[in-house]
């Protein structure tokens, strides 16, 4: 068999070649929702590099720039997150709120604050719009239920069809137009249930906007017993709580206030309301949870009159309120930490620390803390486990040794061991 030559082998490449380049590459829009597909299955490289294509397919398509930096964002990627949402902020900047939110968590000083107060802003007005295009689609329906029942009101354009077909002896038309009819209603009121879970999820996001917001400006305030800061971290705190009075947030955040004002008595007070909303104790949980699912069915059967009454009705017995989901990983942790601070006994903060471990074990600092809850409670050998399994999960984790988590449970040890040292003597 005769060898091929070179002339061949090279022209079957560039076929190859040029094959490969014919074949069909995939849209911007196919890209976007490739990246969709692969974050429900968690599949973050996947999605970055799509939506990384995407926006280089398509610079000026603000939903798949906008959903990269968002990404970015959530991964980490802190410097190239800010280029690709301060791009955002240049195409639109006065539309969508998403974006100045994140770039105010990612950029530091008083150009994250202004970011933050613009997302605020903005998050308000979009909100606003929600509820009055809410209330507004009730009003036609009270009022077109009105006509209905009113005996003098004059036949519908419906009714005098449905007449004119009886007349015509068009049963068959008649029940189509009663089927259009019924199709209608409940289009109708699937867009408003759909209208009111919007304006839910807008005030919930807006409450925990303005908590964030309230948060930095104590973290950059020098003082915060008196002054123009302090009072608008209460008043932020205040249109936090009317925004969604289901939230714990506004509540847990005035304690952490309450705490650095040195009023520890109202910082626990305030503690406790916001833990209402969420926490239950372990024994009673049992007995709680048919009482709390009926409270929550209720709440849900109650939405749709909503848009009516929507402001009247969060004035009433809001500490009374369960919220829509369980507080997030992060929020329960700080939440911990202040009962360690204000608490005097340590049972409730072990219970929250507990359920945090039996829902992520591969947090060190969760263990650390959990440790640190049994030290103070006095359980010593409880304190002396935990502490054993935190540091072999660092080890675990291959935590570099100078962290300072390392730190802090070579001072959990030290206490442990002077404490059982003092019960020896």
């Amino acid at each position: 068999m005769p060898l091929k030559g070179k002339n061949d082998i090279a022209r079957k490449s560039k076929n190859a070649a040029r094959k490969q380049k014919s074949k069909p590459l995939l849209t911007a829009q196919q890209l976007y929702e490739k990246a969709q597909a692969a974050l429900l299955y968690d599949d973050y490289d996947t999605a970055r590099e799509a939506l990384r294509q995407a926006a280089s397919l398509e610079p000026e398509n603000l939903e798949i720039v906008e959903a990269y930096g968002s990404l970015l964002a959530e991964l980490g990627e802190q410097e190239q997150a800010v280029l690709v949402l301060q791009k955002v902020v240049s195409l639109s900047p006065e539309l969508g709120h998403e974006k100045y939110l994140y770039l105010g968590q990612l950029v530091e000083g008083d150009e994250g604050l202004a970011y933050t107060r613009k997302g605020v802003e903005l998050l308000q007005q979009k909100l606003n719009e929600a509820i009055s295009s809410c209330s507004t689609r009730s009003e036609d329906t009270k009022l077109l239920t009105q006509e209905t029942n009113e005996p003098d009101a004059e036949p519908s354009s419906m009714s005098v069809k449905r007449e004119l077909l009886k007349v015509d002896g068009g049963d068959n038309e008649e029940m189509e137009v009663m089927e259009e009819v019924q199709d209608g209603d409940e289009e109708d009121e699937v867009e408003e249930e759909e209208e009111v879970d919007d304006v839910e999820d807008l005030r919930e996001g807006l409450c925990s906007a303005l908590c964030s917001l309230a948060e930095m400006l104590m973290g950059r305030s020098e003082s915060l017993e008196c002054g123009s800061e302090c009072e608008e971290v209460e008043g932020l705190l205040d249109r936090a709580r009317t925004a969604c009075c289901s939230s714990p947030e506004p509540d847990q955040v005035l304690a952490s206030l309450r705490y650095e004002q040195g009023r520890p008595e109202e910082a626990l007070e305030a503690l406790r309301k916001s833990m209402k909303l969420w926490f239950c104790k372990q024994e009673e949980e049992d007995e709680d949870m048919e009482a709390v699912g009926d409270e929550i069915a209720e709440g849900r059967r109650g939405r749709k009159s909503l848009c009516g009454e929507m402001d009247s009705r969060r004035e009433e017995e809001s500490s009374d309120k369960v919220p829509l989901a369980e507080p997030s990983y992060e929020f329960r942790f700080e939440c911990a930490k202040l009962l360690l601070e204000l608490d005097d006994t340590t049972d409730v903060a072990i219970q929250v620390l507990e359920d945090l471990v039996e829902e992520d074990d591969c947090n060190p600092h969760t263990w650390h803390l959990l440790g640190t809850a049994y030290y103070a409670g006095g359980m010593l050998e409880d304190a002396q486990e935990i502490h054993d399994k935190g540091l072999a999960l660092l080890k675990k984790l291959k935590v570099p040794q100078d962290d300072d988590v390392y730190h802090d449970f070579a001072d959990l040890k030290g206490a442990i061991e002077d404490a059982s040292c003092k019960i020896g003597s």
